[in-house]
């Protein structure tokens, strides 16, 4: 019996050894029958799994040093296997090692193909129709032969993947993948490997992605769009959290899920962990144009990349263009790499504006997080619907509801704000709790995007009277005052 694979894998590089246990609970355990390399020797033992983590109790071991050591399986192949005594079992190998046990295999399988590595794609899979090519490879529509399930196969010619550097990326971006469970980023389901391809199967989304709304250049309404772009924020806060920086978002990597309104993020291809020291496998990376400025400006760079990212994709959404386009690619860059955005045709509400510069910020350390932006008070007024504002809120919002705000400063003979870098700007007291049933009613207006303001001095300019902005304001504050 030959228990260890004869040819070295793609993956061989990247597999891990024996490493100490960490402190975990377990998600499988039971008792094999074990064979161990190729000595072919039986004994029964206990394992326990853990995600892609393998301990072995009681197992007579010479690899083993200690019974406080663990397999990180991660990359190893996997396969099941027949033995006329033992039954089922499952083999996991690579060219130095291999594990053989029998007994209750299926759950354990399920859990282990989710981090190894399979051989039998074509014996699985039926593939249907080629849905895109790109740099390595082609993305293929597949259908598994035993569930009848549809799925999409992202392939990677193994000769064209040279450098280490373009294989550890392949290798880094499955093992994000693996970490990531999230309804907002893509599944995949398992990687295999042939003698000339790599194969990565994931769930299959038939929709088209944001990008073939985008480039036909329409524009999305106020409320749509930032409806799509908090989703895309609480997916990349989810991102954020697991440590990952995403790298690449763009509307090309963003779909739409089958029969939902809700996005899912793909094409890891560039994300990676965060460093506090900045040193990246790819470091000045992404698709100018969607890049933040300290990216281009070989700047040191945390996830907030991601979020100016979005803050364009939002800003494209809003106006049907991106800010930065050119058919020149250096051009492109350049304008990419200053940053220099102009709000004049963004018309939005006060808060969508304050949000989305918030976003766009070019200073990273005054760029909202992804938390931060879900917190921003455009998205908490979509929540309070029977809130009791201050009495500066009020005013911004009797300035602001409902009109088309093109720059961050107003332009005109008054100054009662100014959309600062801040996003906490609002600190005056609140209002008496007898003033609140008023307030509803103001807040209906508000979310029927009635500018009570615009309106009265746009009728006292018709009838051609001299405007004291001030005073208008004012009394329009004490309407809405009486009880």
């Amino acid at each position: 019996m030959i228990n260890q694979c004869s040819k070295k894998s793609f993956f061989s590089y990247f597999q891990l050894k024996w490493e100490t246990i960490t402190q975990r609970s377990f998600d499988l355990q039971n008792v094999f029958q074990i064979i161990l390399n190729s000595k072919g020797k039986c004994q029964k033992a206990q394992l326990k799994l853990s995600k892609q983590f393998l301990c072995l109790n009681d197992v007579n071991i010479w690899l083993i040093r200690n019974q406080k050591e663990q397999l990180n399986v991660s990359n190893y192949m996997i396969t099941k296997v027949e033995h006329k005594i033992l039954g089922s079992g499952i083999r996991i190998y690579s060219f130095e090692f291999s594990l053989e046990f029998y007994g209750s295999i299926e759950k354990w399988f399920d859990q282990l193909s989710l981090y190894c590595i399979q051989t039998n794609f074509t014996q699985k899979y039926q593939v249907q129709k080629l849905v895109g090519a790109g740099t390595y490879g082609k993305v293929y529509r597949v259908k598994n032969k035993i569930n009848q399930n549809i799925y999409a196969v992202k392939t990677f010619e193994k000769q064209l993947l040279s450098s280490l550097d373009d294989q550890e990326g392949l290798v880094k971006e499955i093992g994000i993948l693996r970490t990531l469970d999230h309804r907002g980023v893509i599944k995949l389901h398992e990687v295999y490997e042939s003698e000339q391809f790599i194969f990565l199967v994931f769930e299959f989304l038939q929709n088209k992605t944001l990008n073939d709304t985008l480039e036909r250049g329409v524009t999305i309404a106020e409320s749509q769009a930032f409806n799509i772009i908090k989703d895309l924020l609480e997916t990349v806060l989810y991102i954020h959290e697991q440590g990952i920086l995403h790298r690449d978002l763009k509307p090309d990597n963003i779909l739409l899920r089958n029969e939902t309104q809700k996005y899912v993020i793909i094409d890891f291809g560039l994300a990676d962990i965060y460093r506090e020291d900045g040193q990246y496998l790819f470091i000045k990376c992404g698709t100018p144009g969607y890049c933040a400025p300290e990216v281009l400006c070989n700047q040191n760079y945390d996830q907030k990349v991601d979020v100016f990212s979005l803050g364009i994709i939002l800003y494209q959404m809003l106006t049907g263009f991106n800010p930065f386009y050119s058919k020149n690619y250096d051009d492109r860059y350049k304008l990419n790499k200053e940053s220099k955005l102009d709000y004049s045709k963004v018309k939005v509400s006060y808060d969508a504006l304050d949000l989305l510069q918030g976003m766009l910020n070019r200073n990273p350390q005054k760029r909202l997080s992804a938390k931060e932006a879900l917190n921003h008070r455009y998205f908490q007024q979509q929540k309070q619907h029977h809130h009791v504002p201050s009495l500066s809120h009020l005013s911004d919002t009797l300035l602001n509801t409902g009109s088309q705000i093109s720059s961050p400063r107003y332009e005109g003979n008054f100054n009662f704000f100014e959309i600062g870098e801040s996003s906490s700007r609002f600190t005056s007291p609140l209002l008496s709790p007898k003033l609140s049933p008023r307030f509803e009613e103001l807040d209906k207006e508000i979310v029927n995007h009635q500018n009570i303001y615009s309106l009265h001095v746009n009728n006292m300019k018709a009838g051609g009277q001299k405007i004291n902005y001030d005073e208008t304001l004012e009394k329009l504050i004490q309407k809405y005052q009486r009880t």
